[in-house]
């Protein structure tokens, strides 16, 4: 009987344990939900963005806002790995790309910034992979990959343009550069920003 108790007392504290991890994921996955911002209606432009992590939390962040002098701001990247830490990176990183567009940094200056954050707040050698865009009213687009799956054109002929990245990954290299591709974009082309869940799913 005393071994029975034991036992017991034993399961319940690690159902106790497994219900407060359950439940402190849970508002992680809330709080990193909240802080995926939805990319702002514009009236030069149409946007639609989608998340689902492998786990209750992950490492892909898209974001998107308004800048100071009307253009259109977006961004979707992946920290490496899954879990709890590529989480936080995450919310590092979205927090940074936030701070420098509302700093009204120019495109070519956000990657090396970020990169210089990234290395000195860098636990295991994780590294980022982030794509930005920043679309103006009258079509132009400036985009900067760095290592991030290519963005692709869609235009409204039907056919498809391949931007490739224009610099490595981010968080690992001190003195690494990027560069940024300009595009023009008429009525009805469309740019597709995805992540490695897109290009490596073996499901249709």
């Amino acid at each position: 009987e005393a071994a029975i108790a034991i036992d017991s007392a034993r399961l319940y504290r690690e159902a106790r344990e497994k219900a407060k991890i359950d439940y402190e994921m849970s508002l992680a996955r809330t709080l990193q939900t909240a802080l995926q911002l939805m990319p702002p209606e514009t009236p030069f432009a149409d946007v639609f963005a989608f998340s689902q992590p492998a786990r209750s939390v992950g490492g892909d962040l898209y974001h998107g806002l308004l800048r100071d002098d009307g253009a259109l701001a977006v961004a979707l990247g992946d920290v490496s790995g899954k879990g709890v830490v590529a989480a936080l990176l995450m919310a590092m990183s979205q927090g940074l790309i936030g701070l420098l567009h509302e700093l009204g940094q120019p495109i070519e200056a956000m990657m090396p910034a970020l990169n210089r954050s990234l290395l000195k707040h860098n636990p295991g050698n994780r590294f980022l992979t982030l794509a930005l865009g920043v679309l103006r009213a009258d079509g132009s687009l400036s985009l900067a990959n760095a290592g991030h799956c290519p963005l692709a054109l869609l235009r409204a002929d039907g056919s498809v343009e391949l931007v490739p990245p224009q610099g490595p990954i981010l968080g690992l290299l001190p003195m690494a550069k990027w560069g940024v591709a300009a595009v023009q974009l008429s009525a009805g082309d469309s740019v597709v920003f995805y992540s490695d869940g897109i290009s490596e799913s073996f499901s249709p």
